[in-house]
């Protein structure tokens, strides 16, 4: 099993899917590891999966308040509350 570091390093190199595959293994036996559900939203924000970023930024606060997941919740509320439905939005 690799560590959040080693997650993070590969998240930081593109290798996303084997991130994501990782930080599932990693989540599924530290289930009370705010950081890594921080790190996976951030994964999931990447990777265009902006409600389950959303979750696990929450899942992330309801752990440890004072996460840094708090402010990435805020500022992803802040990006889909600007959705225009008068422009064409992708």
């Amino acid at each position: 099993m690799f560590s959040l570091q080693n997650i993070e390093e590969m998240m930081g190199y593109g290798r996303t899917d084997e991130a994501a595959v990782q930080l599932d293994a990693y989540i599924e036996v530290h289930t009370n590891d705010d950081k890594a559900y921080f790190l996976r939203g951030k994964l999931m924000w990447r990777m265009g999966k902006r409600r389950q970023a959303m979750s696990d930024y929450a899942h992330a606060i309801s752990i440890n308040p004072e996460s840094p997941a708090r402010q990435a919740l805020e500022q992803a509320h802040d990006i889909m509350a600007f959705f225009n439905t008068d422009l064409m939005n992708p």
